[in-house]
């Protein structure tokens, strides 16, 4: 899982998987001994992390800053906070935790809200993001092999 922007659309953002990829043959000019005979692409998954913000009235909190993040390497927790702002300047703090499991495959993700200048109630939605369009190819999963 990256480390994306939770509320503004990036192209980096995404989530990636090791042993998920697409493949692709190569065309070539003329055929050689030992030249690849495919391409193997890793998949940019939907971005896990995206969510809209908005206020009681409509108003979007369009514009992120981050303040801060700490990455606990034992854990696997990545805390970031940042600061939304509305075009009318109404501002939150988002306190965002992730959590990608050690030894299980499992992901977790905590938001949480504080008012630094705004006051009511907020609608978060959760979006899937795709930010690449999937091209007809051949997607391969593939289980990580553990280490013993």
């Amino acid at each position: 899982m990256r480390a994306s922007d939770p509320v503004m659309t990036s192209a980096t953002a995404g989530t990636i998987v090791n042993g998920f990829y697409e493949t692709r043959p190569i065309v070539y000019g003329e055929a050689a001994v030992g030249y690849a005979k495919n391409h193997q692409t890793i998949v940019n998954l939907p971005d896990l992390r995206h969510i809209h913000v908005q206020t009681a009235t409509g108003d979007v909190f369009r514009a992120s800053e981050r303040q801060a993040t700490t990455l606990n390497l034992a854990t696997g927790q990545l805390t970031e906070q940042f600061e939304l702002r509305t075009a009318a300047d109404q501002r939150i703090r988002l306190t965002l935790t992730s959590v990608v499991g050690q030894t299980t495959n499992e992901i977790g993700l905590r938001y949480q809200f504080e008012a630094i200048n705004y006051t009511g109630q907020l609608q978060v939605t959760k979006r899937w993001q795709r930010l690449m369009a999937m091209r007809p190819a051949t997607i391969h999963a593939r289980r990580a092999k553990s280490r013993a």
